[in-house]
């Protein structure tokens, strides 16, 4: 697409909480299944998404987001059993998600016009997608296989900004640390 002189792409980003220990157990059932992992997204917890548009991400949101996410202590989580939502979308469930929450929630207080989803759900559970929206038989053998790799010990230090390319590819933009 070609804009005309002084225009931008507005492209869409996510605050995401990426999970690399995670990857040798699900990467390749991700890389099958998940419909985002096509797209350059790793294995992750989503924060909030739609995020800032990368147009709009700014020294303000930049330090907005600093400030809710580096009050907050780093921390530790095991990917323990898998889920569905519904028949079409399986995925990991941490141990205990209190913590995940309190990030969720710090970006939502420090952006309150930003809804996870775009408010799509009442709810927003903490989960790392295996697959989404393919055959389920598919997804079964993924679970079945996923399941003999857990608990998956994992530990969080940042929040992630994904942000979409051009050509509908996502790739890392920036980290944002926690507090020690």
């Amino acid at each position: 697409m070609r804009l005309a002189e002084g225009m931008t792409c507005m492209r869409r980003t996510a605050l995401v909480i990426r999970v690399p220990e995670a990857e040798s157990a699900v990467g390749g059932w991700c890389a099958r299944l998940a419909s985002d992992a096509v797209l350059g997204v790793p294995a992750h917890i989503t924060v909030l998404f739609p995020f800032v548009a990368s147009d709009e991400f700014d020294h303000d949101v930049r330090a907005r987001l600093a400030s809710a996410l580096g009050s907050l202590a780093a921390f530790e989580f095991a990917l323990v059993r898998t889920a569905w939502f519904g028949d079409d979308v399986l995925w990991l469930a941490p141990d205990d998600d209190r913590r995940i929450r309190t990030v969720i929630s710090a970006a939502e207080r420090a952006f309150p016009t930003l809804r996870p989803y775009g408010g799509a759900y009442d709810e927003t559970i903490p989960h790392l997608t295996v697959g989404d929206r393919k055959p389920h038989s598919e997804l079964v053998t993924a679970e079945n296989d996923v399941t003999a790799n857990l608990p998956i010990r994992c530990r969080v230090e940042t929040v992630t900004l994904l942000e979409e390319q051009g050509d509908g590819k996502w790739q890392a933009a920036e980290e944002f640390p926690l507090g020690s």
